[in-house]
């Protein structure tokens, strides 16, 4: 079952982890997701640009065509994460661990990536 934008904010505030769950295509735009527990995530074509998602975990996380301009990404897991295509451009990287993502094709251009 796909949630909806709200319930994933309020399952984020309540600090539940959503391992696995359907976000596909959701519209988080300028969303506050800090310290998100999305593990396994499916957040395929998801916009988040200008969200705040820092300290979150979407290890092994399908990210494939989201968007992540001008987000607040940094101290993020990404280990075995998917993120074809991502868009990251513009995105304060600094401290995420990509290990093992695959970021063919990704955007990545005028993005921080400081550790």
């Amino acid at each position: 079952m796909v949630m909806t934008a709200d319930e994933v904010l309020d399952k984020v505030r309540q600090g539940e982890m959503l391992r696995g769950a359907d976000l596909r295509e959701l519209l988080l735009e300028k969303a506050q997701l800090v310290g998100a527990k999305l593990p396994g995530c499916d957040l395929s074509a998801a916009r988040l640009m200008g969200a705040e998602i820092r300290g979150s975990d979407l290890t092994g996380a399908c990210l494939e065509g989201t968007d992540f301009r001008y987000a607040d990404v940094r101290e993020v897991q990404f280990p075995g994460a998917k993120l074809v295509r991502a868009k990251l451009s513009h995105a304060q990287l600094d401290g995420s661990n990509f290990e093992g993502a695959d970021l063919g094709g990704a955007e990545v251009d005028k993005s921080t990536f400081a550790s």
